[in-house]
């Protein structure tokens, strides 16, 4: 049964169970476990059989970090009972069509304690780069090793013009409709691509633990549940999560973060999402900002032109304005500004923090079919001169050029597809809240941008209106909250969009998120409950559909709920 055949053939199966199901299915084609039409199986599978352990499990990656951090995941504590010790691991190394490939395999029982171990990291091979190896499968050879501490040197993958143009587009994005011009001046050179949102996310973690060896990881606020996993697990310095992004939680990150200064400490970095994943909450970007670092009084910036000017320095009204901007530290962490959800269309964010993050996966690509992440560094950061050096050092290509293309091709009509799925998740979000207090209605709460109470820190850093996006928006996503569990179920159950974790796509889709997500650990939901992650919550992200046929779709839905209601009081 394949991925597809489960998700359009729903029979009595509740919708959830069918999303479970086709994640599964994928997992074990990537794997290589089972028989597959997919170019990642058919890769796998011929690494295993190459390597004389066909029948295995298989994942293969262009880079040998792979190997640990699969090592730590399958055994860490989170995998619970499923959790394998590393020597139940086999790796082995192959080149294949000129590229060196870094094999994890293992016994196919044991896909539970690996199966999220590609997509948390987000470094796996693509579909088109497994396609494009393929071609070459004829030069597949083993390579030998001593020892999986010292493996052989990565080839990664080349680099293609597309490359260069995808970071001309996100600059051309990040400046666009800019607040203020002079404070979005990054170039292509400060730009670094990934294969996936979270690749950029592994990459930046690992890169910025080692500028700052020692420190905690800060999660600030409720963010994407795969970063959630990555810093809960992979913090060698330990973890810190401060769950709110209002004033009582940024009074405790700086209450925290004075706690930590005192005992010698503090933090590596503080990630934030803009808005958040599901909760829609905006956090202050200039109270964070202000605890990174102070700004330089206007008076000190022009007293260092001066003495630049008397040392025989030239220098120009550009740097002058730069100067005005300049930071001195504070607490001294990197903060990360992830903002996938608002997107580079309708928020402009680059200069609130160090680093700016995004999955050009979800709306930037907008098409459901490539991933892929980029970050951008703010030139005007007290960090530029560090972090673009070992940026500039470390980053090795591993988003293969058909990826690349794909990605570029896909965004020429970003700004048009922006507009529809701002307009129709807007639709859908104020639809769904005006049902709130009215007879028999379930719904209780509804979680988007514009109808929260930190609306205003998502308004100050809207971006200008331009000919191409004349009205920018608050984004593809909203999270629908009903007064029961089973209310909710009755809604899910009935509603006609497609269940599937992904957003910003041409497709409506949704998913009982929180309950999927967050559901396994009862501790943890209890934890996160008052932060607005409710089982009784469904999230729904808007596609291009009309936005009519989007509200006939609610309200059918809406009916089944409301009827269940009714039912529940009669018994």
């Amino acid at each position: 049964m394949s991925a597809q055949s489960v998700l359009i053939s729903p029979g009595p199966l509740h919708a959830l169970q069918l999303y479970c199901i086709a994640l599964c299915c994928v997992v074990r084609h990537h794997c290589g476990v089972a028989n597959s039409s997919f170019w990642t199986g058919q890769l796998a599978g011929a690494v295993a059989e190459a390597v004389g352990l066909q029948g295995k499990g298989c994942m293969v990656y262009l880079d040998p970090i792979m190997w640990k951090y699969t090592a730590s995941h399958a055994s860490h504590q989170q995998r619970q009972q499923s959790a394998i010790s590393p020597d139940k691991l086999t790796f082995k190394v192959v080149d294949v069509a000129g590229h060196r490939l870094y094999a994890v395999l293992f016994e196919p029982e044991h896909i539970k304690a690996l199966m999220l171990s590609w997509g948390t990291p987000g470094i796996g091979l693509s579909i088109r780069g497994a396609e494009q190896l393929l071609g070459g499968i004829d030069t597949l050879t083993e390579v030998p090793f001593e020892s999986p501490d010292a493996p052989p040197t990565p080839t990664w993958t080349p680099e293609a013009p597309s490359h260069e143009l995808l970071r001309r587009r996100v600059v051309e994005l990040v400046q666009h409709g800019a607040i203020d011009a002079q404070k979005t001046t990054c170039q292509p050179k400060d730009v670094f691509l990934y294969p996936s949102g979270m690749g950029a996310v592994f990459t930046a973690k690992n890169l910025l633990q080692d500028y700052r060896p020692g420190f905690v990881n800060v999660e600030l606020g409720i963010v994407f549940h795969n970063t959630h996993d990555l810093l809960r697990e992979e913090s060698p310095g330990g973890w810190k999560h401060l769950r709110k992004v209002d004033q009582e939680g940024l009074d405790a990150l700086e209450t925290w973060l004075e706690g930590q200064r005192s005992q010698g400490s503090g933090a590596t970095f503080v990630f934030v999402e803009y808005p958040g994943n599901p909760t829609l909450d905006t956090p202050d970007l200039p109270r964070l900002k202000q605890l990174v670092s102070y700004p330089l009084p206007p008076r000190v910036a022009l007293a260092l032109a001066a003495r630049s000017c008397l040392c025989g320095q030239t220098i120009s009204v550009l740097t002058l304005s730069l100067l005005l901007f300049v930071q001195s530290e504070k607490y001294g962490f990197v903060l990360i500004v992830d903002d996938t959800l608002g997107s580079f269309a309708n928020v402009d964010v680059l200069a609130q923090g160090d680093l700016l993050l995004t999955s050009l996966t979800k709306s930037f690509s907008g098409r459901s079919d490539v991933l892929g992440g980029s970050i951008v560094l703010n030139p005007l950061s007290p960090h530029y001169a560090e972090l673009s050096r070992r940026f500039t050092e470390a980053h090795r290509n591993q988003l293969f050029a058909a990826d690349a293309e794909v990605l570029l091709s896909n965004s020429q009509d970003y700004f048009e597809r922006t507009a529809r799925l701002n307009e129709n998740a807007r639709t859908m979000a104020e639809f769904l809240h005006q049902s709130i207090g009215q007879p028999d209605s379930p719904v209780v709460n509804v979680q988007y941008p514009s109808l929260l109470p930190t609306k205003a820190n998502y308004d100050a850093f809207m971006r200008r209106s331009t000919p191409e996006l004349p009205t920018p928006g608050y984004g593809c996503l909203l999270t629908v909250e009903f007064d029961s569990v089973e209310t909710a179920r009755a809604f899910y159950d009935r509603c006609g969009f497609y269940p599937s974790p992904h957003l910003g796509g041409h497709v409506t889709i949704m998913l009982a998120y929180n309950m999927f997500m967050f559901g396994k650990d009862r501790d943890e939901a209890a934890v996160l409950r008052p932060c607005g992650i409710k089982e009784e919550s469904v999230r729904i992200s808007a596609g291009l559909e009309d936005a009519q046929d989007l509200l006939d779709t609610l309200q059918d839905a809406l009916n089944a709920a409301v009827e269940a209601k009714r039912g529940s009081k009669t018994l």
